[in-house]
């Protein structure tokens, strides 16, 4: 929110030697445990078959969260 990007931006993050996708995704989902919300229809799953997540930003924004494999 601090750095806003245009809608639609795409962001990756890939894992690091001994910190691979997923446990980064595990972290996202751990700090934003309290205001996210579970994607229905994302065909994409992280590698352990939990299905992505949005975090809110405000009432017309949120991020959307998952792995693809």
């Amino acid at each position: 929110m601090e750095n806003e990007k245009e809608t639609g931006t795409t962001l990756v993050c890939k894992g690091y030697p001994g910190d691979p996708n997923d446990e980064i995704v595990t972290k996202l989902r751990n700090e934003f445990r309290e205001i996210l919300s579970e994607l229905i229809g994302v065909n994409d799953q992280f590698p352990n078959g939990t299905p992505g997540f949005s975090i809110p930003l405000n009432s017309s924004s949120k991020i959307l969260v998952y792995g693809r494999r």
